[in-house]
């Protein structure tokens, strides 16, 4: 049994040389040293007009080899759609996972990392251990006793069945200042607002006033037991608390102030930040495709619609 092995250019004029001496097919293989079945399909896939030409045979033998190679999957238009993705500061998981949603030529994450390496790679926060004191100290001793704890809220909250689970906390920036956050639990989408002035009432009124303009029924609100939240009683929907020192039991909205940590730091002023500051920031959460939701982004599941993204 001989190795395999290609048929060259110098074996193609045996070939040629061998079939004008009126040699049997058989007795070339054996010369050579292929099999018989390798010679029969080199003389009919590259004869031309009756005849073997060594010239054209090696010609016709590249272009077939070049047409059965796998085709590059990264053409220059994906390559500039990843790109595109890549500004809106995704990592290369998220690109894979939209680029397979939308139904785009398939690419893994891998590829994408190694053809444009920490262009399309999302700086990552470091987040330090939570010092329990100051604000979490303050909520235990606020805690007041007509208040609604989180063990009491609905079990279709937890499962994230349905649109209208709010969570809300308060984001500091420089100078003690705050941002409200607003996160839907099912679809993660997000709100943001200034606190301008750090009244129970005035957060109640603001968040009336932000989700009052979804035309969305909001149906449950869990947050923390900040004074910020003491007017909780006043909203028209049910509001629940999390126990001092368990930001856990609020993951949505805390994991969403982890993502907006890369665009506003602890020593951000909030005062220089304008309305359309705020809502490009809040564009960039919501037009992000997450893992949880199949890689669609909070905007399309919360409003059920398809967004072409890279237009």
């Amino acid at each position: 049994m001989h190795n395999y092995r290609r048929v060259t250019y110098e074996d193609r004029c045996h070939i040629s040389a061998f079939l004008q001496a009126n040699f049997p097919v058989r007795e070339i293989s054996i010369a050579l040293g292929f099999h018989t079945s390798t010679i029969y399909r080199e003389i009919r896939r590259n004869k031309y007009r009756s005849s073997y030409d060594p010239e054209r045979a090696t010609v016709l033998a590249a272009k077939r080899f070049r047409r059965c190679r796998r085709r590059k999957v990264m053409t220059r238009e994906l390559a500039e759609k990843i790109l595109v993705y890549a500004e809106f500061g995704w990592s290369p998981e998220q690109i894979a996972g939209r680029l397979k949603q939308e139904k785009s030529p398939a690419v893994s994450r891998q590829t994408i990392y190694r053809s444009f390496g920490e262009k399309t790679l999302r700086q990552r926060i470091i987040r330090k251990n939570r010092r329990r004191s100051g604000g979490r100290a303050t909520q235990r001793k606020s805690r007041r006793t007509n208040r609604v704890i989180i063990h009491e809220r609905p079990s279709i909250v937890e499962q994230r069945r349905r649109i209208g689970d709010w969570e809300r906390d308060g984001m500091y920036g420089a100078n003690r200042k705050q941002l409200l956050v607003l996160t839907d639990r099912k679809t993660r989408y997000t709100k943001l607002r200034k606190i301008e002035i750090r009244t129970s009432k005035e957060v109640s009124r603001l968040t009336l006033d932000t989700l009052g303009g979804l035309g969305k029924r909001v149906f449950t609100m869990t947050n923390d037991n900040g004074t910020e939240f003491n007017d909780s009683a006043s909203l028209p929907f049910r509001t629940y608390h999390c126990e001092p020192y368990k930001p856990q039991q609020r993951g949505t909205v805390e994991n969403t102030i982890g993502l907006l940590r890369e665009y506003i730091k602890r020593n951000t002023d909030l005062d220089k930040l304008t309305a359309n500051d705020l809502q490009i920031i809040e564009n960039k959460i919501n037009f992000r495709p997450r893992k949880c939701l199949g890689f669609r982004t909070p905007f399309e599941v919360f409003f059920n619609r398809k967004v072409a993204l890279a237009l």
